[in-house]
């Protein structure tokens, strides 16, 4: 008897491994994505009304009262889509209805996922959300337009990724007051951002602006001191004489990258730089303004290619111009400083 059962002994451990190894070994056919696991918050914690747009019955949400503090906002709500993001609407004595307060604004919500079903935001959506960390926005998100203050005044996020936003076009003074923001990540196909935008986002600490960036308007990065590197697209256009309150006027900066695919700096590029900077200057680069690199401190360019036009052979402040002498052009540039002083420095 003791043998026989030392020999069952030693089957049930023989199979005892191998379901143990093949538990180990075996791996499920799909991780669930992030959405799969998000539970909606519930109808009956918000204010909602129905609404006829562009021939589609849609649902628009008016006020958050639930008490979650970690929002998922549904993209469904009585079978209907979950559209509109409006907030609390009034009527003033000139018969006008405008939003007085945002679905989320003044709540002590602390992140919030929004479905792909929003495509519209109202005034002041999560302005003033004082515990507001985190914010998601759902893959191919319909939203082409961040409103006015829809995130001001949210001093506890540090990140915002808007890059999901891909047909995103404007960004009217959203963000102003975000005083603890330190990284955007903007989506590419966005065109323009506008005026007050990141205004006084003090926090922020480098940019990388996408290709398709064709325009920055006046203010909009006005405030934010702590800015010390910017990437540039291939399009950015940079023509105002104001600039130096739209984007260049940061005590801290250090570091300035034009990259690959920008043909021509043109305009006031630089205009009223105040910190010592280094400028990158990349091989595709043909054509340089005369005004662009006006500044009130010491420069340093360094160009990667060939000797571009100057349209004006003077340039204005105090330059340090770097350039690889095997490239053509260096050795007859008869460059000039108007003010300041311009220094050719062959890179050894």
């Amino acid at each position: 008897m003791t043998m026989f059962f030392r020999r069952m002994a030693i089957v049930f451990l023989s199979i005892l491994c191998l379901t143990l190894c093949c538990s180990c070994n075996t791996t499920p056919t799909s991780d669930p994505s992030t959405e799969d696991l998000l539970v909606p918050n519930n109808a009956s914690d918000f204010d909602y009304d129905t609404f006829e747009k562009d021939g589609e019955r849609v649902i628009r949400l008016i006020r958050y009262k639930g008490e979650r503090t970690d929002v998922v906002i549904p993209d469904t709500i009585e079978g209907l889509p979950v559209r509109i993001l409006l907030g609390v609407t009034a009527q003033n004595d000139n018969g006008y209805t405008g939003v007085v307060q945002g679905v989320f604004e003044d709540t002590a919500i602390e992140s919030v996922y929004i479905p792909s079903s929003v495509s519209s935001l109202g005034l002041g959506t999560f302005a003033h959300c004082t515990k507001l960390e985190q914010v998601e926005f759902a893959k191919d998100c319909g939203i082409t337009s961040l409103n006015t203050s829809d995130f001001e005044g949210c001093t506890a996020l540090t990140r915002i990724d808007l890059s999901p936003l891909t047909k995103l076009k404007g960004t009217y003074y959203s963000f102003r007051d975000c005083t603890s923001l330190k990284e955007i990540i903007f989506p590419e196909g966005m065109t323009i951002i506008d005026e007050g935008s990141f205004l006084n986002c003090s926090a922020l600490q480098s940019l990388y602006l996408p290709d398709s960036l064709e325009k920055i308007v006046k203010n909009a990065f006005e405030g934010c001191i702590g800015i010390e590197s910017i990437s540039i697209g291939k399009n950015l256009r940079l023509f105002e004489p104001n600039f130096s309150t739209v984007i260049f006027n940061s005590p801290a900066l250090k570091h300035i990258t034009f990259r690959e695919g920008t043909e021509s700096l043109d305009g006031y590029a630089l205009v009223s730089i105040t910190s010592p900077v280094s400028v990158e200057v990349p091989a595709s680069v043909n054509v340089v303004s005369g005004n662009t690199f006006f500044n009130y401190s010491t420069m340093t360019i360094t160009f990667a290619g060939d000797c571009p036009k100057m349209e004006s052979e003077e340039w204005l402040g105090n330059v340090i111009v770097r350039y690889n002498p095997d490239m053509m052009g260096w050795d007859n540039c008869d460059w000039s400083a108007k003010t300041g002083t311009l220094t050719l420095d062959p890179i050894k």
